[in-house]
């Protein structure tokens, strides 16, 4: 444990070097001034052009909003494990006193660990909102597991910093995968569901609205850990292949 913790400090004093991370931390207060500002002013123009009402879509923005600041760590934390697979710092790993199970561990943690609070505080900073905080707690774990994830997908998948980019941006299809869950009112929707997006934003609506919501979580939890285990499984066959 000692190793472990040891990785876990050098990691930490790493991101406080890192530009994005900055960026990262403010996006938040960022989305929230959106949320606050921005979609009731969007919603009044709406309403009186249109005739359209926003405000019964309100939870389903917020929900919809959580999933930037993790998918966008996870993109950062996959383009540093590209640079430490370009540099040539995985060969280093294989002589480390730690397996490197619990390397990889370490290194996916760290995103998880900051894409938790980054999600969870948008609907304290939307205000008007109050969710109960274990429950709150509990989804935002569930958003936070997107990081680890995309950085998984990136890192397996991408030769190099250009493709991860492609990859990243084509990663934002899954965007979609909630908006199908929400507006398709059919069991077609969860066709959707095989997407890890899928299911965080539709338990926070039901969350909000009083609704049954665990089994929504459990789902999501269920298919973040498969999608997790696969990637990792492909990533650490990719690893010694190169070593």
């Amino acid at each position: 444990m000692k190793q472990e913790a040891v990785l876990l400090r050098g990691e930490v004093r790493n991101l406080f070097r890192e530009p994005e991370l900055l960026f990262l931390l403010v996006l938040p207060f960022l989305i929230g001034v959106i949320l606050r500002a921005g979609v009731p002013f969007a919603g009044e123009i709406l309403k009186r052009r249109f005739a359209f009402d926003l405000a019964p879509y309100h939870y389903f923005i917020t929900g919809f909003m959580m999933m930037v600041p993790p998918l966008l760590n996870g993109m950062v934390a996959g383009l540093r494990m590209l640079d430490d697979r370009d540099g040539g710092i995985l060969r280093y790993t294989t002589v480390l006193p730690i397996p490197s199970g619990r390397y990889l561990f370490c290194r996916m943690l760290i995103p998880t660990v900051i894409s938790l609070p980054l999600s969870g505080m948008l609907p304290l900073l939307q205000g008007g909102m109050s969710a109960p905080l274990l429950p709150l707690v509990s989804l935002s774990l569930l958003y936070a597991l997107s990081a680890p994830g995309l950085a998984l997908f990136l890192v397996t998948f991408a030769g190099n910093k250009v493709e991860a980019m492609a990859l990243a941006k084509l990663s934002g299809i899954l965007f979609a995968a909630p908006a199908a869950g929400y507006f398709i009112k059919s069991p077609l929707m969860f066709a959707a569901g095989i997407f890890p997006p899928f299911w965080a934003p539709l338990a926070f609506v039901r969350l909000m609205q009083g609704e049954p919501w665990t089994a929504w979580a459990g789902g999501g939890f269920a298919v973040q850990t498969v999608w997790i285990f696969i990637f990792t499984r492909l990533y650490t066959a990719k690893v010694r292949q190169r070593l």
